[in-house]
């Protein structure tokens, strides 16, 4: 594991000049010259995948419930692809209309119990719409009682097929390479020249710069990496990196196959009917 990588775009942390990454070349083919380059997988908080676009679906879809239970029609419209949010002032504009309903005397029981949920998805959306780092008390309260599952799921990787959890390394505050829980990224894939990780082990902080400069010029990677060399940082076990690899490559290896049509559904669906 290193830090100090080029963090994705999509990646909302503190402080990104710090990201962390999984190294996942084989390391003999990197010790060998058998490759240019070398292939990590970013690492972010937990509680920043849920301002990641790869949640926005999941958020999407609890809002709608959210709203379906209490019966109330919202006015901002969600973009197609289910990728997308609302623009930050349409999810303003559908936050103050749910707090002035919230705030009437003739409120339902439903709405009472569910607006409030609502809400909290709203400000989680604008938080992805400002590539900002939601609440982690909206996430809870968007979840409600479901919420202790999410969180047995995403410990147990059983949550999403496109993530995997990394406990915290409970080192001391100012040694901690992990300090939070974590997910893998496995949808984000990055590669870095191998000869940058091999420089970056015998280079000092304040050579790094320009060996950056001399090295890949004005290239956009070596922009994002210069103000600090990557640090080689912490080591998976091999159970847990064997765990790792096997559900990083299943994801990729996995053969998909066309949907049925409609039409094709409908045919075979009236053809079980009649035997």
């Amino acid at each position: 594991m290193w830090r100090y990588l080029a963090p994705h775009a999509d990646v909302r942390l503190a402080e990104n000049d710090k990201t962390p990454g999984v190294v996942v070349s084989p390391a003999c083919d990197v010790s060998n010259f058998k490759t240019e380059t070398i292939t990590y997988l970013p690492i972010i908080p937990v509680k920043s995948y849920f301002s990641t676009i790869g949640f926005i679906p999941t958020l999407r879809r609890e809002i709608a419930e959210r709203l379906r239970s209490a019966s109330y029609q919202a006015n901002s419209a969600w973009p197609e692809p289910g990728y997308l949010t609302p623009n930050a002032s349409e999810i303003d504009k559908e936050l103050a209309s749910i707090e002035e309903r919230l705030a009437s005397d003739k409120i339902s029981k439903p709405e009472r119990d569910h607006l409030p949920r609502a809400a909290a998805g709203f400000r989680i959306a604008r938080a992805c719409a400002q590539t900002e780092e939601g609440s982690l008390s909206d996430v809870a309260k968007l979840f409600g009682s479901k919420w202790a599952g999410v969180k047995h799921q995403l410990i147990s990787n059983s949550f999403r097929s496109d993530v995997h959890f990394l406990p915290k390394d409970n080192g001391p505050n100012n040694e901690s390479h992990l300090g939070s829980h974590s997910l893998v990224l496995f949808r984000y894939p990055m590669t870095l020249h191998a000869e940058l990780l091999a420089a970056a082990q015998t280079h000092r902080t304040d050579q790094w710069a320009s060996f950056v400069d001399g090295y890949a010029g004005d290239s956009i990677l070596s922009r994002q990496i210069i103000s600090m060399p990557p640090l080689k940082c912490l080591s998976i076990k091999a159970s847990f990196l064997v765990d790792l690899l096997n559900r990083f490559t299943s994801l990729y290896s996995r053969i998909g196959s066309p949907d049925f049509s409609q039409m094709q559904i409908e045919r075979y669906a009236s053809e079980l009917e009649n035997g």
